[in-house]
């Protein structure tokens, strides 16, 4: 099944993006990304790709990624692009990323 324009639209606001900077950062007109988020246009592989790294996110997590909740949606979002980020860290850098991240909840009270 086809999840795209929903998941399109709920990253897109999630995200604080408007129609108008999303489309400049992936290099579309606004119709054209209004069209691809109302499923009343056509999308290209090449164009989701460019919308997938907007978000951080890969083609197929765009493209097939059930839109539960858009709560959920965010929270699978960020994660998937947590890891592309952290992929190629060292070990010494993820010590410290796991140090920072147990400060940040010790401060948020968990």
């Amino acid at each position: 099944m086809e999840y795209y324009a929903e998941n399109i639209k709920i990253l897109r606001k999630n995200r604080k993006y408007t129609l108008e900077e999303l489309a400049k950062i992936c290099g579309m007109s606004k119709s054209h990304l209004w069209d691809c988020e109302n499923k009343t246009g056509s999308i290209s592989a090449s164009l989701l790709k460019r919308l997938a790294d907007a978000f951080g996110v890969t083609m197929d997590f765009l493209y097939s990624t059930p839109p539960d909740s858009e709560v959920k949606l965010y929270k699978e979002s960020m994660i998937e692009y947590m890891k592309r980020k952290i992929s190629n860290f060292s070990i010494d850098e993820l010590h410290k990323l796991g140090v920072f991240i147990d400060m940040f909840m010790v401060n948020k009270g968990e």
